[in-house]
């Protein structure tokens, strides 16, 4: 009965100090999930300087408002924002860097569907998630200017950072 009691107490401590830094910083992905409310909010620089102030750990400041974190996957993102008709596009005649825009139009093309995409926009902040790479699969029949436009909800692709522009 000794031992019972005994485990009970040490898994007790063990799940309350468990919790005791759980609330310390969110995890990522609840980090992410609530990162469009947290732009909305943030009407300034500063603002938003003071509200990524509580990013996880694993969350890292790049150059001017950018964030780097381990990937995620961009469906799961776009999914947990709310967002629909997602493509990752090239932002780069060469195809090196890939980002995440939402569809704004069907654009009139005799040899094939093209669409314009638009910036993905929180409150008064541009966000541009940045990929990992090229989306996985084989080219689509889509494309926004010069670039292939891989539908995210199709095509499996990895975000790893979001610029962030005001």
């Amino acid at each position: 009965m000794r031992a019972i009691a005994a485990l009970l107490i040490v898994g007790t401590g063990l799940v309350c100090a468990g919790h005791g830094t759980a609330y310390a910083a969110p995890d990522l992905d609840s980090f992410l999930t609530n990162l469009p409310s947290t732009l909305a909010a943030a009407g300034s620089a500063e603002q938003l300087r003071a509200a990524l102030g509580s990013a996880p750990p694993e969350v890292s400041r790049g150059p001017g408002d950018t964030l780097d974190f381990p990937a995620r996957d961009a469906h799961w993102l776009t999914a947990a924002w709310h967002l629909d008709r997602v493509y990752a596009v090239a932002s780069d005649p060469h195809q090196q860097s890939w980002q995440l825009m939402r569809y704004g139009q069907d654009v009139p093309d005799q040899n094939g569907t093209r669409i314009a995409v638009v910036p993905i926009t929180f409150g008064s902040w541009t966000v541009r998630p940045q990929l990992a790479g090229r989306p996985d699969g084989p080219l689509p029949s889509v494309v926004a200017g010069a670039s292939p436009a891989y539908d995210v909800a199709t095509y499996a692709a990895q975000v790893v950072g979001i610029d962030l522009d005001m």
